[in-house]
């Protein structure tokens, strides 16, 4: 499950994620949860981790423990993007295992000033279950939004007292596969 809610007024991204690991070779990818941003101009607000475990939810966000990685995969081309990666491993993760968690990435990049604009993937790279995205704006702040690639049937737009909310639902989707050799800025 995927679950993204924006609100453009606050610059608040918040997700929450429940991933199910349905193979060996999936416990490593999921037991490492990491959350990319700029700490320049954003900060992260984790609000709850828990295991979920023959049908038991156990409480693990008192265990989180996350370091700050550099993301200067381009540092070799002389590009410093000044972006870091909370990371965090996760102890006793097992097949079968659900984990969810929870967060907010709070914070907008000053060179935009007023302007606003956001991309949202609505896809992954595995298959998910559900998909819920939300995005709340005051109708003066947000002057146009344009949707690609999505059915009508797919996302409402409710509008009442100077306030816009757009939802979007989707379920059980594909996952998105690329080539090996697709250039980076494909995928």
């Amino acid at each position: 499950m995927l679950d993204r809610q924006l609100n453009i007024d606050e610059h608040a991204d918040y997700a929450h994620f429940i991933q199910e690991i349905t193979s060996f070779s999936g416990v490593s990818a999921a037991s490492q949860i990491m959350i990319a941003f700029d700490p320049l101009y954003q900060r992260v607000e984790f609000h709850s981790l828990f295991v979920i475990r023959d049908g038991v939810k156990q409480d693990r966000t008192q265990e989180l423990s996350f370091e700050l990685l550099n993301n200067e995969g381009q540092l070799v081309s002389s590009v410093y993007s000044g972006e870091v990666t909370a990371h965090c491993v996760l102890s006793d993760i097992r097949k079968n295992d659900k984990i969810e968690y929870s967060f907010t990435i709070v914070g907008a990049n000053p060179i935009f000033g007023d302007k606003n604009h956001q991309f949202v993937a609505l896809e992954d790279y595995n298959p998910v279950g559900k998909l819920n995205f939300q995005v709340y704006f005051s109708d003066d702040l947000v002057k146009d939004y344009e949707f690609f690639g999505c059915e009508e049937k797919d996302y409402s737009v409710e509008s009442k007292k100077g306030k816009t909310k757009i939802t979007y639902h989707k379920s059980n989707l594909p996952a998105l596969y690329f080539e090996e050799t697709a250039p980076p800025w494909i995928v």
